[in-house]
């Protein structure tokens, strides 16, 4: 690429507002992924302990129907809202935009901070009436096992809890202090994880069923909420929204921000029925046999979605945000000079899945045990690494997108989440249901739901964009030709470890001697990805 994130020309040698956003958000990402890594890290050791304790019809419960649960009142309750909150000036554009402000600094600052209260409260308010609703449908619509009502109540309380942490989450990242949000849900997943463990093991009954997990999501939004609280430090629990002095008015909230909200609500209500799609549906169509083995491969398959992905759209998202409704110019430019850095990365990525998937087997029998190590939950495995690279592209297209789309635009995402749907259910009921494909048909139907979004984007950038090409971001030629090769190589060693010819030790090393040449082809080839990670090893103490 022409033109690179750091350095470079002297519009980046000088600290502007937007070079402190995107080192604040860099240090925030980074620990962010590392808190993730070893949350998820020691989450997903144990958790492997813990399914051994557990029925396959008990984890898909917890993976999949509670999990619909959990996320819809959490997403439907605050998504709107955190990304409207996205576009509100942060605490050091407040200190720089003081001057303009008819009342004193302390006073000016203090006026939005309010305001960043009283915003995010919507998300308590919308939790109690969701949470409510969500508990009764699962009470109506599940079938009858051990502890269902305990569990139902259990998963409702804590998604609301998570919701009551809202405001001091947004306090925190009003003041751009990213990394202790990070450690909160890091803290949070790790109580999950070693709560449910304990329980399960200790009892060593399949019997409580869903329970450990229930009791586990609870201590995960209690710790989440404590560390919130404390590190926000607030001195009482905020629930009631204040009138603010705001442009010569006494307002709870601003009227753009309203509008932002109302304007995003329609698209995302589309975008989490797709993106929990996968599992609505094989809860609708699958029987617990398929449930099982797409709950294991969606655990295994998307924990570097989980480590890597989220964080990064989540925070690309706030620099996209910042960057493109900047008046500077330049700032627009490092927003889509960053966008085709990420997808580069991913692209990689995804040349280590074409080779990487053949070892799909021996990940399965070392982490769940010889009991969900089957050939069935194996091929699943498989075709969910290749739909990784679709969900990681898609997410940071549509934080570029939501970040830079007028209200107009975003409805006409809406229409396009609202096809993609449509087509995405059909197809589901195709895959699943009429050619008895099982999961690998889910994986299917996710791939081109996220293939038609991605198209759209694409579209978006093209038109409001024109300068980004992302031709930039795509590997060499042999690079691609290399994983080609790689993959050939993988599979030749798969099927003489089958027919006993190669030792299990042999096969495994295989994998990591794979990745290391690669990796190191990559760094050799791609100049641009060795000299950032040089900058980055002689210049620790500027980060």
């Amino acid at each position: 690429m022409d033109e690179k994130v750091e350095g470079g020309s002297s519009s980046f040698s000088k600290m502007s507002a937007s070079d402190s956003l995107l080192r604040s958000s860099s240090k925030g990402l980074g620990s962010s992924i590392f808190f993730q890594s070893i949350s998820r890290g020691l989450t997903f050791v144990l958790n492997q302990l813990t399914i051994r304790f557990t029925s396959p019809q008990a984890y898909a419960y917890s993976s999949i129907h509670f999990e619909i649960l959990r996320s819809t009142i959490l997403f439907i309750s605050r998504e709107s809202v955190r990304l409207a909150m996205q576009r509100m000036p942060s605490q050091e554009n407040c200190l720089e935009d003081t001057f303009k402000a008819p009342v004193p600094d302390s006073k000016y600052r203090s006026g939005r901070l309010q305001l960043v209260k009283n915003a995010s409260v919507i998300t308590v308010y919308a939790g109690i009436i969701v949470s409510i609703l969500v508990a009764f449908f699962y009470m109506y619509a599940m079938p009858i096992f051990p502890y269902k009502t305990i569990c139902i109540l259990l998963y409702s309380f804590a998604g609301f809890l998570y919701l009551l942490s809202e405001p001091y989450y947004q306090i925190l990242h009003w003041r751009r202090q990213f990394s202790p949000t990070a450690s909160a849900e890091g803290l949070g997943i790790i109580s999950n994880t070693v709560t449910s463990f304990l329980i399960s093991f200790f009892s060593q009954s399949e019997n409580l069923s869903v329970l450990p997990f229930a009791v586990g999501t609870l201590m995960e939004s209690i710790v989440n909420f404590i560390t919130l609280y404390s590190v926000a430090n607030e001195k009482s629990l905020f629930i009631i929204p204040r009138r603010v002095l705001h442009e010569g008015k006494l307002v709870y909230w601003e009227d753009s921000f309203l509008r932002v909200i109302s304007s995003h609500m329609f698209h995302l209500l589309l975008k989490h029925l797709m993106t929990k799609g996968d599992k609505i549906m094989i809860a609708w169509y699958a029987t617990p046999s398929v449930q099982g083995p797409y709950a294991l491969a969606s655990n295994y398959g998307s924990l570097i979605a989980r480590i890597v992905f989220r964080p990064l759209e989540e925070h690309s998202r706030i620099v996209f945000a910042q960057l493109t409704h900047s008046p500077e110019k330049q700032d627009r430019k490092k927003a889509t000079v960053l966008l085709l850095w990420i997808l580069k990365l991913y692209f990689y990525l995804t040349m280590f899945i074409i080779f990487g998937y053949n070892y799909s087997n021996i990940v399965l029998l070392f982490g769940a045990g010889k009991k969900w190590a089957s050939d069935e939950s194996a091929s699943v495995l498989s075709w969910y690494a290749f739909y990784i690279p679709f969900m990681a592209a898609n997410g940071v297209l549509e934080a570029f997108f939501v970040s830079t789309a007028s209200s107009l635009q975003l409805l006409s995402q809406g229409r396009c989440f609202l096809l993609s749907t449509i087509l995405y259910f059909v197809s589901g009921k195709v895959f699943l249901d009429w050619l008895s494909l099982g999961a690998r048909g889910l994986v299917l139907a996710n791939i081109s739901n996220l293939l038609i979004r991605i198209l759209f984007v694409i579209h978006f950038v093209h038109k409001n964009f024109p300068s980004l090409k992302f031709s930039e971001s795509l590997p060499g030629l042999f690079i691609s030709l290399l994983a080609g090769l790689f993959s050939a190589i993988s599979r030749t060693l798969l099927h003489q470890f089958e027919i006993h010819n190669i030792r299990l030790l042999l096969f495994i090393a295989s994998a990591p001697t794979l990745a290391i040449i690669y990796a190191v082809t990559i760094l050799t080839l791609d100049k641009d990805i060795s000299m950032l990670i040089m900058s980055r090893l002689k210049k620790p103490h500027k980060d």
